[in-house]
């Protein structure tokens, strides 16, 4: 990527700081939606800072879905109630510039629906499963032609009662669907695959409403396996294709679609960081369209970071590079938003990392086992002011060592709404969670997953309860 000047970089860093205070405010108020927070001067002078750090702190927010700066009489920082989309179309924007694989998905999938569909075996009232029964007497009607089989995987998930499993399957089932857009069948092959979904389906409805969540995890997964063999098997297959901008690109129609185009451009051009695509007047020409509507389109892909923009001399549009960090904040705060509890939190985050600790026993080398062993003693030395991020960085150095980014994205998500939850550790609570963590490092040097995952389980029992 090009180099920006240390001024801009500060001024960002500045409006993120900002924004981040921004956030604390409205969650310590309960979340108001509708409520003004304040016109531009006012909120300058609150938070002590210039307009150009204000808006840049306001674009923030906006993307997050948090507040947005509504203009004329009565105008200012409106506090909004964010959805689902804007932490969906981020992760689909991370994983195509990632290049992030199938297989990838497709582990991470297995993980959280075969606990959605235990939990919804044993929590689903019996009104719910009546409508589970018509929504898939419904679904086994529609036409054969139609690819919306994976919106029941959606409906299983509302069941939990769990809002980070229900996040988590949206973006895993509309990701599994794009990747399903690519690569060529027949209509005789198109035909199969239906059957035998609505087939899988109708099992799995079944054992859920048998309360049998032993045999509707057996059929969850069955179905999964065969998706993945039909995913796979496809000739032609593409990484992670872009989305509907009407559903991944909210914004005006024109201005969603422009913003899907360059996007796309980008992507097939192999995502060429610090590129210029041109200056404002040159995308105008270039796709037809006025000043404002690019400027949408702009805006909407800098909240995606996928383009960053220059004033001045040797200015305008650059592709940029999608943060995971970004993205695990979108979804924070989506998840913060809903009311997510720390039983809900520990729910997740247990079945992710109790996988993730299991892989890590079974096939890390000798470089890994040594990369986790640097980064639990440096957690050991840690200041007691950051000791809580350095016991946080091991949890993620599991996930990231296995190589599911889409794994580590989830447990990013997890380990940043912790870390909100959790407070600063004093001394004697960080020396519980390292020793904690060494008995985990043990058993993971040793190879022997199955001491690794009750330790991982008894550690995250543990400190759920202290979580706020």
């Amino acid at each position: 990527m090009m180099a920006t000047t240390a001024p801009r970089r500060d001024k960002v860093k500045r409006a993120e700081q900002v924004a981040s205070v921004i956030r604390a405010d409205i969650v310590a108020n309960g979340w108001p939606v509708g409520r003004v927070l304040g016109a531009e001067p006012e909120l300058m002078e609150r938070y002590g800072v210039s307009r150009a750090v204000l808006r840049e702190a306001v674009r923030i927010v906006e993307y997050l879905g948090v507040a947005r700066m509504r203009q004329g009489p009565g105008g200012g920082l409106v506090v909004t109630e964010p959805d689902a989309t804007a932490a969906t179309s981020a992760a689909l924007v991370y994983f195509a510039y990632d290049h992030v694989k199938l297989e990838e998905v497709l582990g991470a999938r297995r993980i959280i629906e075969e606990m959605a569909v235990e939990l919804a075996a044993t929590r689903a009232t019996d009104a719910q499963l009546d409508q589970l029964r018509g929504w898939l007497a419904a679904a086994t009607t529609r036409p054969t032609e139609r690819d919306d089989h994976w919106e029941l995987h959606d409906v299983i998930a509302g069941l939990t009662a769990n809002p980070g499993i229900v996040l988590f399957v949206k973006i895993i089932s509309r990701i599994t669907a794009l990747y399903g857009a690519s690569g060529r069948r027949s209509v005789s092959k198109r035909r199969q695959e239906r059957q035998a979904t609505n087939s899988a389906h109708i099992r799995i409805v079944d054992a859920i409403c048998a309360r049998d969540a032993t045999r509707a995890r057996l059929a969850m997964r069955e179905h999964l396996e065969e998706i993945e063999g039909f995913l796979l098997s496809r000739r032609g297959r593409a990484t992670v294709t872009i989305g509907d901008p009407q559903r991944d690109f909210p914004g005006t129609k024109l201005g969603g679609h422009i913003a899907l185009l360059i996007l796309a451009d980008i992507v097939d051009r192999g995502w060429p960081v610090g590129e210029l695509l041109g200056s404002e007047a040159k995308l105008m020409a270039r796709h037809e369209a006025s000043r404002a509507v690019i400027r949408e389109a702009i805006r909407l892909l800098e909240f995606h970071q996928v383009v960053t923009t220059r004033r001045g001399p040797g200015g305008g549009v650059f592709v940029a590079a999608p943060s995971i960090d970004a993205v695990a904040e979108a979804m924070a705060v989506h998840l913060d938003f809903e009311g997510i509890d720390r039983q809900q939190l520990f729910e997740v985050r247990c079945a992710l990392e109790v996988a993730t600790v299991h892989l890590a026993a079974t096939s890390f080398d000798c470089r890994h086992i040594e990369q986790l062993e640097s980064a639990l003693a440096a957690e050991r030395h840690a200041h007691i002011e950051v000791v809580g991020q350095a016991s946080h960085a091991w949890h993620g150095m599991i996930a990231e060592l296995t190589g599911n980014r889409a794994v580590l994205l989830f447990v990013l998500v997890l380990i940043r709404l912790t870390e909100e939850r959790g407070g600063v550790p004093d001394r004697d609570s960080a020396e519980v969670v390292w020793r904690a963590h060494a008995t985990i490092m043990r058993a993971i040097a040793e190879r022997d997953p199955d001491r690794a995952t009750r330790r991982m389980e008894r550690h995250l029992e543990a400190i759920t309860p202290t979580l706020r």
